[in-house]
């Protein structure tokens, strides 16, 4: 099943080549950044080219043998923190869009319904960044804190594949608000006629929210 899902999404999207489009900001990159964009999607097939930046012992293998071996890569300067995410969300454009192209966003319904909802990420009790976000829980009855990520999604509903349109990263003492206009106005320049109705949740009807949409 995986293969075949794999040999799909190679032909439909041309996945590999979009992953070797991946760049980040590092001036003397031991690996490039497609390699971690294969080890962190296990639908990527095209094994990478071996690299070696002096540092670690070369191996004549850098990345994986098919689909479902384990990427041999190793982490490197935080690399997936130094790309810019808006090259990952022309890549999730493309992907949308042809889907779009090929009929998959056909429902029974006489509009089309996108909704925006708020999520977190990457909760950790021992490790931060400046964009982290703060919240005390209860663990063995003595109050820590734990540190995360929360973000505004974006999505169609009422499809039967899930259709996630983009993402915008709430800032430290930011409200969920200000990031939903960032990002609706993204989306709307993007995505404008991929759907007829926004929905959310009661607290955006106010100010900056409104007088934007």
């Amino acid at each position: 099943m995986m293969r075949r899902f794999c040999c799909y999404i190679e032909k439909v999207f041309d996945f590999s080549t979009q992953i070797q489009m991946l760049r980040d900001a590092r001036k003397r990159p031991g690996f490039l950044p497609s390699l971690f964009g294969e080890a962190s999607c296990p639908v990527c097939d095209a094994p990478p080219k071996p690299q070696w930046d002096g540092t670690r012992e070369p191996t004549a293998q850098a990345g994986r043998e098919g689909v479902g071996d384990q990427a041999q890569c190793r982490p490197d300067g935080g690399c997936h923190g130094l790309m810019e995410p808006d090259q990952f969300r022309e890549i999730l454009s493309r992907i949308n869009h042809q889907l779009g192209r090929n009929k998959a966003l056909r429902n029974d319904w006489p509009l089309r319904v996108g909704s925006s909802m708020v999520t977190s990420f990457f909760p950790s009790r021992c490790r931060c960044c400046p964009q982290c976000c703060q919240r005390t829980v209860t663990v063995d009855d003595e109050e820590v804190i734990e540190y995360y990520h929360r973000g505004v999604v974006f999505h169609l509903v009422g499809f039967p594949i899930a259709m996630p349109l983009d993402v915008e990263m709430i800032r430290p003492g930011e409200g969920e608000v200000i990031a939903a206009k960032r990002l609706l106005e993204r989306v709307i320049d993007r995505y404008g006629r991929f759907f007829d109705v926004a929905l959310a949740d009661a607290i955006y009807t106010e100010a900056p929210f409104t007088t934007s949409a």
